[in-house]
């Protein structure tokens, strides 16, 4: 393993990756009279000049390819191939160093992809990969989303011959589109996508789909990527799991029966399972990002010395408020200014009820005067928050 990471250290990953790309790259068509440059820029890939370059600042390479009269295309061409190097050593670094990451916790994938072009990626990985002695078979089977080591390898093979007729149907439809959308394309994109998740169900047994769910359903996704490296445990992933299956759930069957405007109580209760689950002192960070409220909440208890329970009054009452303030807004036999002074008088309670929690009316008053819905409640206007935290007034 050890001659892998002395040949990805050398420069000849780089001169192969902009050899191969000079034969894939469209040539200009070159006019009969002009006569060829004998300067040209495959001539400066001199093993010094890429010797040179392997070495500098990364961050300087490119105007130190523009000094020496590359053309800016074939610079983005060059730094396109380093980014693939770098993914290709993260792969080496695998090889070396056997992964500790388990399917339950964010696959993290190669930085180095997060700008690469795929299709010049595709074009040349076969040429890459076999620099450091893989197959581009062994290279894609390295990849944490395509690792299906809990199935058997018939199934393992009918799932990816399922993956790539339904990508080359993407693919087809894509091309189609081409970058003009006519109001169903996304619908065909999201029929391609449910087909998929049914005929690869279909191959699966309960247990055995449960176990790809875990790994590779928009749920198993959104819960590693919120929660991260919070997650310590297998345990705590599959619990975390199930609750955002019954989170999600209880949400659609709200909206379904024309009750969306409970989804924020649901949505309380389901953050205090996950409390359950990890803990405060591991959500709070999280759910800050989301929700600002609970920054100012975190400031004022510092301040204050508040007592740890107050935290969770405070964001009760504010939903006992909004749930209030969504009523008044909705009664049809109120007019206007009724509603307006309403809204007004639940504001003045929600003073009165947030005081005792604060501990004295200036620092009650100078909590609410900070937050959006108090302020929104103030002004006449009732309000909510959807399941991102984004305050909604009406």
């Amino acid at each position: 393993m050890r001659a892998y990471t002395s040949v990805l250290s050398s420069p000849r990953l780089l001169r192969l990756g902009a050899s191969a790309y000079q034969h894939l790259r469209p040539k200009p068509p070159v006019s009969a009279a002009a006569p060829q440059n004998s300067s040209s820029t495959t001539a400066k890939l001199s093993p010094d000049t890429i010797r040179a370059l392997d070495t500098s600042d990364p961050a300087k390479l490119p105007a130190t390819l523009l000094q020496l009269g590359f053309p800016e295309n074939l610079i983005r061409e060059l730094l396109i191939i380093q980014d693939i190097r770098q993914h290709l050593q993260r792969i080496v670094q695998q090889l070396q160093e056997p992964s500790s990451r388990h399917y339950w916790q964010n696959p993290g994938w190669f930085p180095a992809l997060d700008n690469v072009d795929m299709e010049l990626f595709g074009k040349v990985e076969v040429q890459l990969a076999a620099l450091i002695g893989l197959t581009k078979e062994q290279v894609a089977s390295l990849r944490p989303a395509q690792s299906l080591d809990f199935l058997s390898p018939a199934k393992r093979d009918q799932i990816a011959a399922i993956q790539r007729d339904y990508d080359a149907m993407r693919e087809k439809l894509e091309a189609e589109i081409n970058g003009f959308e006519l109001p169903d394309d996304q619908a065909r994109r999201e029929l391609l996508d449910h087909e998929q998740a049914r005929d690869i169900a279909a191959l699966l047994s309960p247990e055995e789909k449960r176990q790809y769910d875990l790994r590779y359903s928009e749920t198993a996704d959104t819960v590693r990527n919120f929660f991260g490296p919070k997650i310590q445990t297998e345990a705590e992933y599959l619990a975390l799991y199930d609750e955002e299956v019954s989170w999600q759930k209880t949400r659609d069957q709200l909206i379904a029966n024309n009750q969306a405007h409970l989804t924020e109580d649901a949505h309380a209760l389901h953050r205090e399972r996950v409390d359950a689950i990890l803990g405060r002192e591991r959500t709070d960070p999280l759910y800050r990002g989301i929700d600002p409220e609970l920054e100012l909440i975190a400031a004022a208890s510092n301040r204050l010395n508040l007592p740890p329970s107050t935290s969770k009054r405070i964001l009760a009452l504010r939903a006992e408020t909004s749930a209030s303030s969504r009523k008044i807004a909705e009664d049809k036999n109120l007019t206007p200014e009724q509603r307006a002074a309403a809204l007004t008088q639940l504001a003045q309670q929600a003073t009165a009820k947030m005081t005792p929690l604060f501990g004295t009316p200036s620092a009650a008053n100078a909590y609410l005067s900070k937050t959006e819905w108090y302020n929104a409640l103030t002004n006449g206007q009732s309000f909510r928050f959807n399941n991102n935290g984004r305050l909604i007034t009406e």
